[in-house]
């Protein structure tokens, strides 16, 4: 028979390995630089995994939403499964809001230095002198100057 233990132990290994399927959709999306999109992606991804629902059929027990609806549609049809794909689109809806709002904020944060920089320091940033070791003789940055006399 299935006791308390079993559900706290369940529920723990749930959350264990879905932080764990997090921190790689993290890694997924690391060098993407769409600051909404792929906020929206990963809250998307933590609703989908760690939105509650009560079970249907125990009073005071809460189960992750996505597995609730996939087990009350198999066993009981659509209308009992309801109540877990609600609670499964609000959590999307939600990581949208969150998304934008959150985008926002970061953008506002954000200084701007590309407005910031003046003509003179850009255009002195790529006058930069090197230095050829094979020949033993200094460079000029730009490529105009490389050219053979």
């Amino acid at each position: 028979m299935i006791d308390g233990n079993d559900m706290q132990l369940a529920m723990r290994l749930y959350i264990g390995l879905g932080g764990v399927a997090i921190l790689l959709w993290l890694l997924l999306f690391q060098g993407m630089r769409w600051g909404v999109a792929k906020l929206w992606l990963i809250f998307a991804a933590i609703a989908f995994l760690f939105a509650p629902v009560e079970h249907a059929d125990v009073a005071g027990l809460w189960v992750p939403a996505n597995t609730a609806a996939v087990l009350s549609w198999i066993g009981n049809g659509l209308d009992a499964a309801l109540p877990a794909l609600i609670a499964l689109g609000l959590g999307q809806l939600i990581a949208l809001l969150l998304a934008i709002v959150v985008g926002a904020l970061l953008r506002q944060a954000k200084p701007k230095t590309s407005e910031s920089a003046s003509p003179a320091s850009v255009g002195a940033a790529t006058k930069t002198s090197r230095s050829d070791p094979e020949l033993g003789v200094e460079l000029a940055g730009s490529a105009a100057s490389n050219t053979a006399d």
